[in-house]
């Protein structure tokens, strides 16, 4: 089968990042190091890991969030907001989701 075929059907069964990939593979003789279950193995990688992302974009735009673009780099920690920030790290990492503990803000406390 041709190359661009081989693109035209990844395509047509919605795989676009495993067709980019592909063509990535193609142009770069490095990945000719490599042995098949390797390679497909990366282009299976890339494929799921932008559903994921996708899937994730898709969820913050349905939840309607009043500033979808806030992130925790852009966490103001003047003093006077008495926030700390090793706490706000640690439930950046949503372990208490798996402890199964509650979390509850209250003004600028947090209280696990």
């Amino acid at each position: 089968m041709d190359k661009k075929a081989l693109m035209t059907k990844l395509k047509h069964m919605k795989l676009p990042v495993m067709a980019e990939q592909y063509e990535l593979q193609m142009a770069d003789p490095a990945y000719g190091q490599l042995s098949f279950d390797e390679r497909f193995s990366e282009l299976i990688e890339m494929e799921y890991a932008s559903r994921v992302n996708h899937t994730i974009e898709r969820y913050i735009k349905n939840a309607h969030f009043y500033d979808s673009s806030a992130n925790m780099e852009a966490i103001n920690y003047d003093p006077e907001r008495r926030l700390d920030r090793s706490q706000m790290e640690e439930l950046a990492t949503n372990n208490y989701l798996e402890k199964g503990l509650n979390v509850i803000f209250v003004g600028a406390e947090v209280r696990i």
